[in-house]
């Protein structure tokens, strides 16, 4: 329960201080373009084949200058031995040995032959924020002794830089400060902490834009699994919450082929892309196909976004600002709702959600995503004024002075508001 004291003090748990956070995120300070960045001449190279080592890169250590950047491209210093079959790749793995980026494969056998060596670049598939314990490197199963993929490195240096060591790999780690792998990993731009609240797997089309802290997305035609999020930090009721935001539509002209495009909004049980058929999801989609253009409610159990249950708006699209509230009333009953003015009291249209009792469960996090294809047409807009209310049906009307101070009782956190719209600061 909240409680209020004179003296502007305020007392509650950390759920019950929501909203605390409205987008407004400011850029990480490092600004050091590169993660890591070793080359040099050729001075050997670690072999890479099936039943010997088959990873070969460096591990961030605690402290490294590297934690907090961003990974999305890496250039090595690559060739090969007589006939290498098979493909290899760049990854990313985390502390448990996970893969959480990747590159595309390269063919093994078309490198230069070792000793003639060149710099070969990738894109990594998602941008991965980096912690300690996570390992970029080079990863290769095929061939034999005799047929190898190389990456060069310096075994005359004393030491490994910094807040890095060379790991290799062959059914174990072996972790060492001496040797220096010759590849780069560059991370412009660096994370930001908008990035840091609300991770996204394209940085290009769907992002909290780190000038001016709006979330832009793009519904593209080639990528069908964008996704963008921000962690609650706990499951939310399962009968009572309102979730608000704005809902800027900036450009539309219809789609006119028969692949559909979707712009997702909600909340979700998972950080799954929106096709994978994990989601608990309650929310709405803009669908946009040859035959159907509609703003729409959705929500399931264990679904693909692209499949959930749905019910038609009337309100048509078109580039437009809209103020959207979602609504859990109940296990069963949700609204979406549409108003024209930012105090939410015009409303333009609702609509009720169908939901199957006691399944659609456990959500947790506020989530945006993208489905394209071989689609045309344009959709384009911004996400802004992001509000989350827990364990209420309606959103309350409090207005906090300036200076206002919240204690956590759960955390034995202390935030103070500033003024406006300035989101609570810890201190």
């Amino acid at each position: 329960m909240v409680t209020y004291f004179a003296g502007k003090r305020i007392r509650g748990t950390s759920a019950e201080m929501q909203p605390k956070f409205n987008d407004d995120f400011t850029s990480y300070s490092n600004t050091t373009s590169e993660v890591y960045n070793q080359s040099g001449t050729w001075a050997g190279a670690v072999t890479m084949y099936s039943g010997s080592i088959t990873r070969n890169g460096i591990r961030v250590e605690a402290g490294s200058s590297a934690i907090g950047k961003v990974v999305r491209k890496v250039k090595g210093e690559l060739s090969q031995t007589l006939s290498p079959t098979g493909t290899y790749k760049w990854t990313v793995r985390n502390n448990a040995d996970t893969i959480v980026a990747e590159t595309p494969t390269g063919d093994a056998s078309t490198l230069p032959e070792a000793t003639t060596e060149e710099l070969t670049e990738f894109t990594f598939d998602v941008d991965r924020i980096l912690v300690e314990g996570d390992r970029i490197q080079l990863e290769y199963s095929g061939g034999d002794a005799s047929n190898t993929v190389n990456l060069s490195y310096n075994n005359t240096l004393p030491a490994m830089p910094s807040g890095f060591k060379r790991c290799t790999y062959n059914g174990t780690y072996t972790d060492t400060t001496t040797g220096t792998p010759y590849f780069v990993v560059d991370s412009t731009p660096v994370a930001t902490s908008g990035d840091l609240a609300y991770p996204t797997n394209d940085t290009t089309n769907l992002r909290v834009n780190p000038t001016n802290d709006n979330t832009d997305w793009t519904v593209i035609t080639t990528s069908p699994n964008n996704r963008l999020y921000h962690d609650l930090g706990y499951t939310i009721s399962d009968t009572k919450w309102v979730l608000r935001f704005k809902l800027i539509i900036s450009s539309y002209t219809a789609n006119t082929n028969a692949v559909g495009k979707e712009f997702y909004y909600g909340l979700s049980s998972t950080t799954s892309n929106p096709q994978t058929a994990d989601h608990d999801f309650i929310g709405g989609v803009i669908y946009d196909l040859n035959t159907t253009h509609k703003h729409r409610t959705l929500n399931g159990n264990g679904i693909s976004l692209t499949s959930g249950t749905t019910t038609d708006f009337t309100h048509a699209i078109s580039a437009e600002t809209l103020y959207v509230e979602i609504k859990r009333t109940s296990d069963t009953g949700a609204t979406v709702e549409f108003f024209s003015d930012s105090t939410f009291t015009t409303s333009v249209e609702s609509q009720a959600l169908t939901i199957s009792a006691g399944v659609v469960i456990g959500l947790r996090y506020i989530y945006f995503g993208t489905s394209g294809g071989a689609s045309n047409g344009t959709l384009i807009g911004t996400i802004d004024d992001i509000k989350f209310f827990d364990g209420v049906s309606t959103a309350p009307s409090i207005t906090f002075q300036s200076g206002s101070t919240f204690e956590q009782t759960d955390t034995n956190k202390h935030y103070v508001f500033g003024s406006g719209t300035t989101p609570w600061t810890q201190v």
